[in-house]
């Protein structure tokens, strides 16, 4: 998750930044980020309901598109939100990523050219980085399953495979 914040503070505008921080927190697509209104934010902890975003989950293909209930806890992604919802204004049900997926993957491009990183970075790397990184935090398939908006538990199963990998790598190896 560092190079992902890394990523997040490189970026040259709010609306980049905001994107970038979105696809990583919400594992969203691309075609889901653009269907975020401000309607989809709950930001207000009263105590009865916490911070949140409801995230339209695409792959189901219904003819009611489901929503994924994300819990935001990350205050600075609750604070930077709120000021870029601020700054676009606008209907409460206008996407706030308007631009077209062909800008952000142009976008993702740039950032791969300006970082010069030894992986490229798209938003489906986000998607997966979050992923493997719920399971490293010891998240059980089902709750990633759902995190995800994937409908069957098997489409986990290479997410548990590669953080089962990378905490074997990590355990030190004990000799009696």
């Amino acid at each position: 998750m560092q190079r992902s914040q890394y990523i997040i503070k490189s970026a040259k505008n709010l609306e980049k930044a905001m994107l970038f921080y979105t696809m990583v927190l919400t594992a969203a697509r691309i075609s889901e980020a653009k269907l975020l209104t401000r309607q989809s934010f709950y930001f207000d902890n009263d105590g009865q309901r916490e911070p949140h975003v409801l995230v339209p989950t695409l792959k189901k293909r219904k003819a009611k598109i489901p929503k994924r209930y994300i819990k935001l806890s990350n205050t600075d992604y609750i604070a930077s939100m709120s000021q870029y919802l601020n700054t676009i204004g606008g209907l409460s049900t206008k996407p706030i990523f308007v631009k077209d997926r062909a800008t952000y993957y142009r976008w993702y491009s740039a950032l791969n050219k300006q970082h010069d990183l030894d992986i490229q970075i798209t938003s489906h790397t986000m998607r997966h980085s979050m992923a493997v990184h719920l399971v490293l935090l010891g998240f059980d398939q089902l709750f990633i399953k759902d995190y995800l908006g994937h409908s069957k538990l098997s489409s986990v199963d290479v997410y548990t495979k590669v953080g089962s990998r990378l905490l074997q790598s990590t355990r030190p190896e004990v000799v009696f």
